[in-house]
């Protein structure tokens, strides 16, 4: 499993912007993945240009 997953994942429960998935990666997922603002927003523009996401 990947960051782009689990981002994929919590946009799946609720939109979030890429503050909320800062925060929930610091409170939950900090051993695990990568959670920089350097990783979450390219993976939203990502998403969001194949249409997979409407959140920014």
């Amino acid at each position: 499993m990947k960051g782009r997953d689990v981002i994929l994942g919590l946009l799946m429960e609720k939109p979030r912007s890429g503050y909320d998935i800062k925060q929930v990666f610091e409170d939950i997922f900090s051993h695990f993945f990568d959670g920089s603002y350097g990783m979450i927003y390219p993976t939203l523009n990502s998403l969001k240009r194949r249409g997979k996401s409407s959140s920014g």
